[in-house]
């Protein structure tokens, strides 16, 4: 799967990326982005209250409204920039949350790296989707609108495997590895509702919210 999909990728979705990100400019991709970002606050608020974590919640919930309100319907980051950040969410992370094992790594056709419990919970986060409720007219802007979905996600998604991977002896050990590492770290941080307990490592900086993935 992990060299099907590098086809996939190399012959398909790397040359729409190059174009679309050729012909749309920087500021039409970073809006879209921001808005697509703003609506995903509404599935992770609903697995931050399937999981108990308030304080998740409430962070969420803060970056949707100010975002929403102050940044237009979501086109401008706000809240990140008065430190209100986002944070990894699934109704994967919310099996974990309650006792599901974190589950094997598992490469997912054309979406990519996932563990199985993952991939098992992408069935109720594609529901949670709002986006999948969005029924335009004429038919053919709900196309457009799924097509800007998966290029926002290209665009996220394919730099961060193509720099995992660079220079690799073997390139789907490195991914594995990452991935793996990274996930770990996301569920201590949900488990923890985003307050990680102090261990030796943090003793000097703690870290009460979400900057970003490890990688």
């Amino acid at each position: 799967m992990y060299s099907f999909n590098n086809t996939l990728y190399r012959y398909t979705f790397r040359p729409i990326r190059k174009v679309y990100n050729t012909v749309t400019p920087k500021i039409f991709r970073t809006a879209t982005g921001n808005v697509l970002a703003n609506i995903g606050s509404l599935p992770n608020m609903t697995n931050d209250i399937l999981q108990g974590n308030r304080h998740l919640f409430w962070s969420d919930l803060k970056r949707f409204f100010f975002n929403t309100t102050l940044g237009g319907l979501g086109l401008i980051d706000v809240s990140t920039k008065a430190k209100i950040y986002s944070h990894p969410q699934s109704f994967g992370y919310t099996l974990v949350k309650w006792g599901m094992p974190e589950g094997s790594f598992f490469m997912l056709p054309i979406k990519g790296p996932s563990t199985t419990t993952g991939a098992t919970g992408e069935i109720a986060d594609y529901f949670m989707y709002p986006i999948k409720y969005i029924d335009l007219n004429p038919k053919s802007f709900n196309y457009l609108v799924w097509g800007l979905v998966a290029m926002d996600e290209t665009n996220r998604d394919l730099p961060v495997q193509d720099m995992v991977s660079k220079d690799a002896i073997d390139p789907y050990i490195a991914l594995r590895s990452a991935y793996m590492q990274n996930d770990a770290y996301n569920i201590r941080f949900i488990k923890h509702d985003g307050q990680i307990p102090e261990t030796q490592e943090f003793k000097r900086q703690k870290t009460p919210e979400y900057k970003g993935s490890t990688i």
